[in-house]
């Protein structure tokens, strides 16, 4: 037997490799992700959190993932159907989702608190680039002040479980937004945002 034989013989033996958490659109092929939906166990799900009423008569739902009851950022599913099982292909409109998560985390119960998340953020050197003027406030102290557990995929990587800490900075009147693994402290992601609806 020559060595491609049993390099092929080798692979055969091999188990399969599972394939890392993969981010699927809808518009791509509405019939394979409706069968992919239908296969998804109850791990995984799909909340409706806006109604669209059409001036036909008829409502549309968006609905946003869930795995493990832990929000799965920036997915959402439009469809003329509430529930996400058993779609036809004329009731799924558009929207991304994450399949395979459980490949890349192996549990939603992050090992940092909210309160130790909120340190990390406030020891960041980019909140405080005037260090003589800093003064480093308590955790919980920042203002109007929000930290979430969320499953977030990178496109380049696998998903992680995430904090997404975001707060007001009122000197400069800028909300800031922090993206820290819940699991090891690192700060992934950080970024601005216009301070809506806040006085």
């Amino acid at each position: 037997m020559n060595k491609h034989a049993i390099g092929l013989a080798i692979l055969l033996m091999m188990p399969l490799i599972l394939q890392a958490s993969e981010r699927i659109t809808v518009e791509h092929s509405k019939k394979n992700a409706i069968s992919i939906l239908d296969q998804l166990d109850r791990s995984y799900n799909f909340i409706v959190n806006t109604i669209v009423f059409l001036p036909n008569g008829k409502e549309r739902y968006k609905h946003f993932q869930t795995y493990n009851n832990v929000t799965v950022w920036d997915t959402n599913l439009l469809s003329n159907k509430k529930e996400f099982r058993n779609m036809q292909l004329s009731d799924l409109v558009s929207g991304t989702f994450v399949i395979n998560i459980e490949d890349d985390i192996s549990s939603v119960k992050p090992t940092l608190t909210k309160d130790q998340v909120l340190k990390i953020v406030h020891d960041c050197p980019s909140n405080h680039p005037d260090s003589d003027k800093y003064k480093l406030e308590q955790a919980g102290e920042i203002d109007n002040v929000s930290v979430d557990l969320f499953i977030k995929k990178y496109l380049t990587s696998t998903a992680k479980l995430t904090y997404i800490v975001q707060y007001m900075d009122d000197d400069d009147l800028r909300r800031l937004y922090h993206v820290i693994d819940a699991n090891t402290g690192e700060i992934l992601e950080e970024w601005e945002g216009l301070p809506t609806g806040y006085d």
